[in-house]
């Protein structure tokens, strides 16, 4: 084996990418790694982990780069392949409905966590196991439901076809899964504005002001969609689209938000709106 350590981290990703145990510490060792390496490869890639790294051995581990190497290199020409082949067999192990021999055995709540887990940690690399965590917004087990979202969000705006089924789990029955996926638009970003946007219509008043919050959260680029939503025909949409306004703060929504202070009909929303010129007057003072 090469005695590069990215290579052969490389080398070790390709060798245990289908293997559900992952790498042992054992195998680490005999794949020529340091103790200090191999406290950093075995959790990555592997499930049985023997002990923790201890702050000095982190400390060395970060002065040597090594760390942050092989990560880096994981998407690199040596490390690509096996993180894809990674991701897709840990998408279809997170995958209740997959007929796979093995799964009809072991693909149980724990078994789709623990993939879901591991899809979070290797973050945007997972992009290809969106339609899989997709699938697993909707697990019987909420504990499978909130790390989905959550490995949404780490997966970034590549996450954008999960949009839709995000924008359904805010309205979880567990309070966990839903502070997930609104934390997974937010991650998401701009492409989950025209959603957040219709969002504002739905009679669940939870959802609705759910939606006004992130697309303040967003910030600046959803501020368009808010300016044309403040004239709309539900009064609801208006309100909470000069809420977003009032929070994000950008200087575009003075003159809409002012006629709107004088014209809209609604009390609710003149007040709404007065409030958030206000802010944006203090700001820009």
């Amino acid at each position: 084996m090469s005695t590069n350590p990215i290579k052969q981290a490389a080398q070790i990703t390709k060798a245990y990418a289908e293997d559900w145990d992952g790498l042992t510490r054992e195998e680490c060792k005999e794949a020529g790694f340091s103790d200090v390496q191999c406290n950093v490869l075995v959790p990555a890639l592997g499930k049985k982990v023997k002990g923790k790294i201890t702050a000095d051995e982190q400390k060395k581990l970060e002065d040597a780069g090594f760390a942050k190497d092989f990560i880096k290199n994981l998407a690199g020409d040596d490390g690509n392949k096996a993180l894809q082949s990674r991701v897709k067999w840990l998408a279809d192990r997170i995958n209740p409905k997959m007929d796979l021999g093995i799964c009809q055995t072991n693909c149980d709540a724990n078994e789709r966590f623990d993939g879901v887990i591991e899809l979070e940690w290797i973050g945007p690399a997972a992009a290809p196991a969106v339609p899989a965590l997709i699938v697993a917004l909707k697990d019987e087990n909420w504990g499978v439901r909130s790390p989905a979202a959550w490995a949404l969000g780490k997966i970034g705006p590549a996450a954008a076809p999960a949009i839709p089924a995000l924008i359904a789990a805010l309205k979880d029955e567990n309070r966990n899964v839903g502070v997930s996926a609104a934390w997974a638009l937010e991650q998401i970003g701009p492409a989950a504005i025209p959603a957040l946007i219709a969002a504002l219509k739905d009679k669940n008043s939870g959802l609705l002001y759910e939606a006004a919050y992130l697309l303040g959260k967003i910030g600046p680029a959803a501020v368009p969609p808010l300016i044309a939503a403040l004239k709309d025909e539900d009064r609801n949409v208006r309100y909470c689209a000069t809420l977003a306004l009032g929070k994000i703060g950008d200087h575009l929504a003075i003159p809409p938000l002012q006629k709107m202070i004088r014209e809209d009909p609604d009390l609710l929303c003149r007040q709404a709106a007065q409030e958030s010129f206000d802010k944006l007057m203090e700001k820009f003072r």
